[in-house]
């Protein structure tokens, strides 16, 4: 058959748990010489393939038969036939499958080397050229899917196309395969088609404006294409896998394990900010906006999250995605103190920060009263100047 002897290896290493019947056939399997598979065969029917039996002599001396299988009438250069062959055998139906997975990667083994560095960052090449070898390398993908398909009757994934521009691939990936089957393979293109467009756009233009409204009609596009295949909750939960706005909130709020809809309350929040905030589609600030309108879009945002969370959550948010409240958990954490320490901290310094914003600033009797309150939160004096210490914000409250 079409097999390496690295890939005999390896597949002779995870089949180490089957019965030594069927290791011992697919060994044998595998160190045939090289068959010229036929895909577009006739769907020829032959009888199914029987073992032989050959006689023995047992313990007691009385004879019994025992199977011996007949690799030669196993095999076919059809591979409707030796799937049929392999099935009548006794062969699972997932090491079918991967058996013929594997003869087919043989099969295509030498086209797909030389177009192996497309799929690397190959800058000896002008970007076009390189994008077209890219498109070859997805052809190649497809043919092994559809023969895949067609030979068992059920969907086969496709590794997913990869350009030279750095993106999160892996987000796609896991995103396209929580979709239905049937939808699979027509999102995957469509990305895949939108990435090729949009680094072939970034070699073209040189005007920076030019770019960023082509960048934005090509992302219209896109989104009106993907809406007309997917429902409105398969949108939704391709969104929550996909945009770097829901990637970085769900890394930022990790410390709060939010719920599914508290999640989805942040990153309609946080994606209504940084849309007000300048964002186009995957690129954050890139129109100008005020620092005006900055303050507003975050003050709408904390009250929507307020709002939406509770406080009491809402806090646990703040806890999880500033830079004081994670200073705050780790010192807490440190110094194994009480689990409420790190919220009526946060809130202290809040209150004591949005004090000192007043117009005029508070008065002397009001930044001690803070201070106290803030010192008393610590077991001992020399743990709140260890915070003073260690703190990155600035949280001295003397008058």
């Amino acid at each position: 058959m079409l097999f390496s002897s690295t890939r005999k290896s390896i597949i002779v290493g995870v089949l180490t748990a089957w019965s030594a019947v069927i290791l011992y056939g697919y060994v044998y399997v595998l160190s045939r010489k090289k068959a010229d598979h036929s895909l577009i065969a006739p769907l020829e029917i032959r009888p199914a393939v029987l073992p032989e039996y050959v006689a023995r002599k047992s313990k007691n001396g009385v004879k019994s038969q025992e199977h011996k299988f007949n690799w030669d009438a196993v095999e076919s250069t059809n591979y409707v036939v030796y799937i049929r062959n392999l099935r009548a055998v006794g062969f699972p139906e997932k090491l079918i499958q991967g058996i013929i997975q594997a003869d087919l990667d043989k099969l295509y083994e030498v086209t797909e080397k030389a177009l192996v560095s497309a799929d690397a960052q190959n800058t000896s090449k002008k970007l076009r050229d390189h994008l077209k070898e890219i498109l070859q390398l997805r052809a190649v993908r497809i043919k092994k899917q559809e023969a895949m398909e067609e030979l068992f009757s059920t969907y086969f994934p496709r590794e997913l196309l990869r350009t030279p521009t750095a993106r999160n691939y892996e987000a796609f990936r896991v995103a396209i395969n929580l979709l239905p089957e049937t939808k699979r393979n027509g999102v995957q293109t469509l990305f895949e088609d939108f990435w090729i467009e949009e680094d072939s756009e970034k070699e073209g233009t040189a005007n920076p404006d030019k770019e960023l409204q082509l960048y934005i009609l090509a992302n219209n596009r896109l989104r009106n294409e993907l809406k007309s295949l997917l429902t409105e909750e398969e949108l939704k939960k391709f969104d929550l896998q996909t945009e770097i706005t829901a990637i970085t909130a769900r890394e930022r709020t990790l410390a709060m394990s939010p719920t599914d809809v508290e999640f989805e309350e942040i990153f309609r929040a946080t994606r209504e900010f940084e849309i007000d905030t300048g964002r186009v589609f995957g690129r954050s600030r890139a129109n100008k906006v005020s620092p005006t309108l900055m303050l507003k879009a975050e003050q709408k945002r904390d009250e929507k999250l307020q709002a939406a969370l509770g406080n009491d959550r809402y806090h646990e948010y703040l806890l999880a995605t500033t830079q004081l409240g994670n200073n705050l958990i780790a010192f807490r954490n440190r110094f194994n103190l009480p689990s409420e320490f790190a919220h009526e901290a946060f809130e202290a310094i809040e209150d004591a920060t949005r004090a000192v914003q007043k117009s005029g600033g508070p008065k002397a009797e009001e930044m001690l009263a803070m201070q106290e309150r803030l010192r008393a939160l610590f077991p001992s004096e020399d743990l709140y100047n260890a915070w003073q210490s260690v703190s990155l914000e600035p949280i001295s409250l003397e008058p």
